[in-house]
């Protein structure tokens, strides 16, 4: 048996497309690619909102901290 290799892109654009087709219910696209129906919401409302572009992999850094370091502490590091 060969394995299948895919890019996470793919994978999304592919589930967009069964979404969009209706052929399949949203819970049956999830299942299929293998995402909980929460990231599938997620995706689906990207996409809407975004595009492709939506689609893209995004920071998980939060913008702020809401105890930042000290700069004098920092340079000693």
């Amino acid at each position: 048996m060969s394995w299948k290799e895919t890019c996470a892109m793919n994978e999304k654009l592919l589930f967009v497309a069964d979404v969009q087709n209706e052929e399949l219910s949203f819970t049956e696209a999830c299942r299929r690619r293998g995402i909980s129906r929460k990231t599938g919401y997620k995706r689906r409302e990207r996409y809407r909102a975004e595009d492709e572009a939506g689609l893209q992999e995004r920071k998980r850094a939060p913008l702020h901290h809401p105890k930042p370091v000290p700069e004098e502490a920092e340079e000693d590091a």
